[in-house]
């Protein structure tokens, strides 16, 4: 399995260096990235990962058509106002604890709750990345951190560290279209 998760981590990082600089390709290396960790979420029995992998592959679809829509435009960064976010997050939670309770209690798998948690903000911060919000790269910063901790507990070490990676690209994602967004003003 460990040749297919190096596949899965170097088209998950070319996902992420090119989401940050703005390029449009990004959306096929996570699409294909998503494909393989499908498999290896099921595997480590992280269901709800897995399903988030699988949405993933849709919402990279989608990412493709709305970035493509913009192609020859420069890439426009907008805001979202904190009491909008508020309102997903006290939304997310709820949702998050009661996916990790069902899966607990119908198939005792570990890390329930974070597998959940991961999964419902990860579905929250692809649709803020997908219109181009600033703040998605926050999120994501927030949720790769905790992940890295998700894959640790599973001994999936060379996943732990593409989420220390994506941790790093978000920093930079963030940096990248915060000045762009600045630029544009």
């Amino acid at each position: 399995m460990n040749a297919i998760e190096y596949a899965a981590f170097l088209l998950g990082v070319a996902y992420v260096i090119l989401a940050a600089r703005g390029h449009v390709g990004c959306w096929l290396f996570g699409i294909l990235s998503s494909a393989i960790y499908i498999y290896l979420n099921y595997q480590w029995q992280l269901y709800y990962d897995a399903a988030l992998q699988l949405f993933y592959v849709g919402l990279g679809i989608y990412g493709w058509m709305q970035w493509n829509a913009t192609r020859d435009e420069p890439i426009r960064i907008v805001t979202m106002p904190i009491a909008k976010q508020f309102l997903m997050v006290v939304f997310a939670i709820p949702i998050s604890l009661l996916l990790g309770y069902g899966t607990y209690t119908f198939l005792k798998t570990t890390f329930t709750f974070l597998d959940a948690g991961i999964t419902v903000f990860s579905l929250l911060a692809t649709y803020l990345t997908a219109k181009k919000m600033l703040q998605s790269w926050v999120w994501w910063i927030v949720i790769d951190l905790i992940a890295t901790g998700l894959y640790i507990g599973k001994e999936a070490y060379i996943t732990a560290l593409l989420y220390v990676v994506y941790t790093v690209a978000a920093v930079y994602g963030y940096t990248v279209w915060k000045k762009q967004m600045q630029t544009s003003e």
